[in-house]
This record gives C-alpha cells, structure tokens and sequence, in this order.
C-alpha cells in the first residue's frame, strides 16, 4: 500500500494519494488546482492515477482533476 499526504502552502488543506504498486494505480483524495505534484509522484512511483474523488464543482481541483480516463469514485 502506498500513501502520501500533500499539503497546499498557505492554504492549510490535504489532499492524498493512496495506490498499490503492486497494480501500479493510485487514487487522488481532495485534489487541488495544480496537479503537477500527483503527475510527478505518478511518473516517479511508477502508479497510474486512475481514480480521483470530489467531483462536486464547487472543489477547487474538480476541473483539473476531471482528466480523461480518470473514473472519480461516486458515494
């Protein structure tokens, strides 16, 4: 199992990653704006990101996180 924590400097908010390297997939929790941190953990762990969660559009990272071929999980 694979979990980080990324925190947005002076903001105070969390989002993580949770994956199985052993299926190379990870998920992203509570995205934020800029994705270059998820893209460049994806490509140095190896694991895909192929779920995000908060699609609601009031989130700040619903529209970045909404990239094609990414399934977000549904309550």
């Amino acid at each position: 199992m694979y979990f980080e924590q990324i925190k947005t400097p002076g903001l105070g908010c969390f989002s993580y990653l949770i994956g199985c390297p052993l299926e190379g997939a990870m998920a992203v929790v509570d995205p934020k704006r800029d994705i270059g941190d998820y893209l460049r953990i994806s490509g140095e762990t190896g694991m895909r990101i192929t779920h995000h969660s908060h699609e609601h559009e009031n989130h700040p990272g619903c529209a970045q996180a909404r990239q094609p071929g990414l399934c977000p999980w549904r309550g």
